[in-house]
């Protein structure tokens, strides 16, 4: 496993910071495309929950099953399964958040690594919900979630420290981040006119 992950993104074993990031709205088309590819994700997470050796494990590959679950019922859809489904990946990622908080060590990834996973989640359920304005909300979390892995490859690149896994990554982290920051301006746009108009009734 490479460095970066051992000593400072523990958490991207279970939750990877490229693989689910906050939708951008994709076409009923692209959905429809995607559904095969995630069906078959589903069948293994099931395998994955199926052949874990610990609770722990277990918990972990239930997680990441979810996470599939979810994806597959957006594609699909199925707009409360997939509610459903994101809410059991916020609950386990709000509870590895609440362990590291909870036992501070060193190697203790920073508090935009804790937040970020659950950050992303949120802005799953929010968007699958219809809920913009709390999108707008953790959408910054997202941001810097990924700022702070582009900032410790940077550091890592400087000491000649940086291993191929991890500069591999970073190109898709670098396309989540751009793709954050754009939806957050249109999301912005959207709901500060909503904000004064509601301000401005009687």
């Amino acid at each position: 496993m490479p460095k970066l992950i051992l000593t400072l993104f523990p958490l991207l074993s279970i939750v990877p910071a490229v693989a689910a990031s906050p939708p951008e709205e994709p076409s009923s088309q692209m959905m429809l495309d995607e559904i095969p590819e995630l069906k078959d994700l589903v069948r293994r997470q099931e395998g994955e929950v199926i052949r874990a050796a610990s609770d722990v494990a277990k918990e972990r590959a239930r997680a990441r099953l979810a996470e599939a679950l979810a994806r597959l019922a957006e594609a699909e859809g199925r707009m409360d399964a997939a509610a459903k489904e994101w809410r059991k990946v916020i609950a386990f990622r709000e509870k590895e958040m609440n362990w590291w908080l909870q036992n501070p060590r060193i190697g203790c990834p920073t508090l935009e690594v804790l937040q970020g996973p659950v950050a992303v989640a949120r802005c799953r359920l929010a968007e699958v919900e219809r809920r913009p304005a709390d999108l707008a909300k953790q959408l910054p979390k997202v941001i810097a979630y990924y700022d702070t892995q582009l900032g410790a490859i940077d550091q890592l690149r400087m000491a000649g420290a940086l291993a191929p896994e991890e500069a591999a990554a970073e190109k898709g982290i670098r396309t989540e981040l751009r793709k954050a920051r754009l939806r957050l301006d249109r999301v912005r746009k959207n709901v500060e006119p909503q904000s004064t108009g509601a301000k401005g009734r009687p």
